[in-house]
């Protein structure tokens, strides 16, 4: 016999704010497929005796004990194995499956007389989320070229993570933004950006996904330097360790230098006086058409001759960011190019698949290889899980096997902070 199929995230009654009728199809063919309650009939040929239903975990079922099978009878949230059959023999038992995908139970019942009987019924849970690519108007990368191994990663029937993912259209693929989104501003600019194309229609079991150019924060450098003022050294340069913040692609642009914050020389011999360096006295060294700089030049033939001391600036930097996932909402982001540079495809999947990752729930704290840096992540074998912190070239696209057990017991139901709908 054919395994029922139960989508265990899924509601299993409807309320005011969510409806089981919007979740029909791509696979769930009934509402009563959803959730994780099923009813199971039975009979005895004797009548009026105790029967206790026994739940059969068959093959590789999650290890868990949170996430076993239990049978449900009498009031709502009472545990029973035992009731007592009709006058016609019949029993009726309410089972609350694991929240686990790919957890297959058959069943058999038992009399208090001895009597056994093995039943017809195999369940299979499953678990599915919808998703909805939206993309910056000026973004290259076809949504299409990332998705089927998004998919294929979170399905992995190998694995058994059986999370379906379904790509929907959402109300507009693509929206006008900005090319670098700066990190103050990703709470406001990319979930106003989402929200101008996201589709609510499968809320609260979807999540948006948006494609952008780039993701940066603006960090603090300090140089600081011993200096000696003649007519031979009036110039001289300082390299940064990350490209100057915002340089701009015109000559008028560059000469903004709105990445300076300050400068000052200050005497080491005589009055120990401080002399201001402004702006002015700056410019980026050699930008390249796409606004990149990694140096300055800075003009001292304003400071007095022969002075001895030491020279110190503070300057804005760029930091890029491949991708977040925003803790409080149902809302990934996933940059397609970094340092000015289209990111390779493999990439862009990687960072998908990790971000989407912590939307369902990834890495739970009880995991063996967990970390907190930037939120919570994986370690296992050398830093080559995929919810590893940081993209490097070692780095998979896939899920570790630790991250496997994990990713296959979460728990998708309506509750997930992750899936709450952003606005």
């Amino acid at each position: 016999m054919a395994a029922r199929i139960q989508w265990v995230n899924l509601p299993s009654q409807d309320t005011e704010a969510v409806k089981r009728s919007r979740f029909l199809g791509h696979g769930v063919e009934s509402e009563e497929h959803m959730g994780r309650e099923v009813y199971i009939d039975a009979g005895f040929d004797s009548p009026g005796v105790e029967a206790t239903l026994v739940i059969v975990p068959e093959g590789d079922n999650a290890p868990s004990p949170m996430l076993r099978a239990e049978v449900l009878t009498g009031e709502p949230g009472v545990e029973r194995t035992g009731i007592d059959a009709k006058r016609d023999g019949k029993v009726h038992f309410k089972v609350a499956l694991s929240s686990a995908g790919g957890d297959r139970f058959s069943f058999k019942i038992k009399s208090n007389s001895g009597e056994e009987k093995d039943l017809p019924e195999v369940v299979e849970t499953r678990r599915i989320l919808f998703y909805q690519m939206i993309h910056l108007d000026h973004v290259t990368v076809s949504p299409r070229q990332l998705t089927a191994h998004l998919e294929d990663e979170f399905q992995n029937e190998g694995e058994k993570h059986f999370i379906k993912l379904v790509g929907i259209p959402p109300a507009r693929e693509m929206v006008q933004g900005p090319g670098i989104i700066e990190k103050a501003e990703w709470n406001s600019t990319i979930v106003r950006l989402a929200g101008e194309a996201y589709s609510r229609a499968k809320d609260p079991f979807c999540f948006a996904a948006i494609l952008v150019d780039q993701l940066a924060e603006k960090l603090t450098e300090d140089y600081d330097s011993k200096a000696e003022i003649d007519e031979m050294a009036a110039e001289f340069d300082v390299y940064a360790m990350n490209p100057l913040w915002d340089v701009g692609t015109t000559p008028a642009e560059h000469a903004l230098n709105r990445w300076f914050l300050e400068g000052k020389f200050v005497e080491e011999d005589g009055d120990g006086r401080t002399f201001v360096i402004d702006r002015s006295r700056l410019k980026p060294r050699d930008p390249d058409p796409e606004g990149r700089a990694f140096a300055f030049t800075v003009d001292l033939s304003h400071l007095p001759q022969g002075a001895k001391g030491r020279v110190s600036f503070k300057y804005l930097v760029t930091d890029f960011t491949n991708g977040v996932s925003f803790p409080w909402c149902n809302l990934i982001c996933v940059a397609t190019r970094t340092h000015w540079k289209d990111r390779a495809s493999d990439e862009i999947r990687s960072t998908l698949v990790h971000e989407a990752g912590h939307k369902v729930g990834m890495v739970p704290a009880g995991q063996t290889t967990y970390y907190v840096k930037n939120g919570r992540h994986c370690n296992h074998h050398g830093n080559k899980c995929v919810m590893f912190d940081a993209y490097h070239k070692g780095r998979s696209n896939r899920f570790c096997e630790v991250c496997t057990r994990s990713l296959r017991g979460l728990d998708l139901g309506g509750e997930n902070p992750g899936l709450k709908p952003f606005s």
